[in-house]
């Protein structure tokens, strides 16, 4: 029998894998958009019974449903493009695409303000 030492030299030891996390960009942009749709909701309804609401139920329109959502598929690509890199958390991931989601849906509730002031401007220029 030969006598084996365990020593710290018979251990191969990978290389340290670097902790890589989903970006919370995606997140801060969708949470600036629902905050700008919001403010320019109020503007609207400040500005109701005019035509000077327009520029800002389009301008609200257009961010609420499209650029969330499109913040949403960023943080879901971002997600699955770093699946396959070591040391990626897909579980932290995973979470920040749900957030992302939840805001991004959220989103649409100010939107309501800008698609029923877009309906009447249009119902009433016929």
């Amino acid at each position: 029998m030969t006598n084996m030492s365990w020593t710290s030299e018979s251990f191969i030891t990978p290389p340290p894998v670097q902790v890589r996390r989903l970006s919370t960009l995606p997140f801060l942009i969708c949470i600036v958009i629902d905050v700008l749709s919001l403010l320019l909701g109020i503007r609207v309804l400040m500005l109701v019974k005019t035509d000077n609401a327009l520029w800002f139920a389009l301008a609200g329109y257009l961010l609420t449903p499209f650029l969330a959502v499109g913040a949403l598929l960023w943080a879901r690509a971002m997600h699955v493009k770093n699946q396959g890199v070591p040391g990626y958390l897909q579980a932290d991931g995973r979470s920040k695409v749900k957030v992302v989601g939840l805001v991004a849906a959220l989103s649409f509730i100010p939107a309501l303000i800008h698609i029923y002031y877009l309906a009447n401007f249009i119902g009433a220029s016929r």
